[in-house]
């Protein structure tokens, strides 16, 4: 009886054939590597977070198309607004435009405006876009508390001014026919980036106060 010598010996492994898979079950094992528990923000100027999902895109060309329109429809996206709007370059470019078709939720954290009316004259417009012609269908806003109060003095006639053009462009989104889902919150909205550790979406969530009624969702 002979034996092989282990250093002589060659083994041949064949990749598990992944894409001979129905579609629907790839689309299941994807999941698994894209579903994020917490929203993502879309708060950035010129490179690609580190949570996309940048080494599975790269396998080869038919798991890039699979995965890419699944990341973006499957995640939540959130977008804080600041006093600067420079970090929202790279949303806003040509380049992130097929992304931007592909998201179906998104929460705005409205802090700031932004300068020069950019709420209003820039990514207003932009997330109307996202809706007429991608895949966004659902969509929620949150203000912070005394600009709730500015709004309901502006329902009574009592205010007018740079903050009308916003209240307007808030109602014109949030009353889109094509939305599935939309609410506007009131409450406390963070102003960095990354939210504490030790608090979840839907712990701070749970803070904000229903308003929808001020544009014409729900009763007050």
């Amino acid at each position: 009886m002979s034996l092989l010598n282990p250093a002589t010996s060659t083994t041949t492994t064949k990749p598990f054939p992944f894409l001979d898979l129905p579609p629907e079950l790839r689309e299941k094992i994807y999941l698994l590597f894209l579903a994020s528990p917490e929203p993502l923000s879309l708060f950035f100027s010129s490179k690609i977070p580190a949570y996309f999902p940048h080494d599975l895109l790269l396998t080869c060309s038919q798991i890039y198309h699979e995965v890419r329109p699944l990341f973006f429809a499957y995640n939540r996206f959130t977008i804080r607004l600041t006093r600067h709007c420079s970090e929202l370059n790279y949303f806003l470019s040509p380049d992130f435009l097929d992304a931007r078709h592909s998201i179906r939720t998104l929460h705005l954290l409205l802090s700031r405006w932004g300068s020069n009316s950019f709420f209003s004259r820039t990514l207003a417009p932009c997330i109307s876009d996202m809706i007429l012609n991608g895949s966004l269908r659902n969509v929620e806003i949150t203000v912070k508390t005394p600009a709730v109060r500015k709004f309901q003095q502006m329902m009574e006639g009592e205010v007018y001014g740079e903050g009308q053009k916003n209240f307007e462009a808030i109602k014109d989104l949030l009353r889109d026919p094509y939305l599935e889902r939309k609410m506007l919150w009131s409450g406390f909205v963070v102003t960095q980036d990354l939210f504490d550790k030790e608090t979840t979406w839907d712990e701070m969530k749970s803070e904000w106060k229903d308003v929808s009624w001020m544009v014409g969702l729900g009763r007050a």
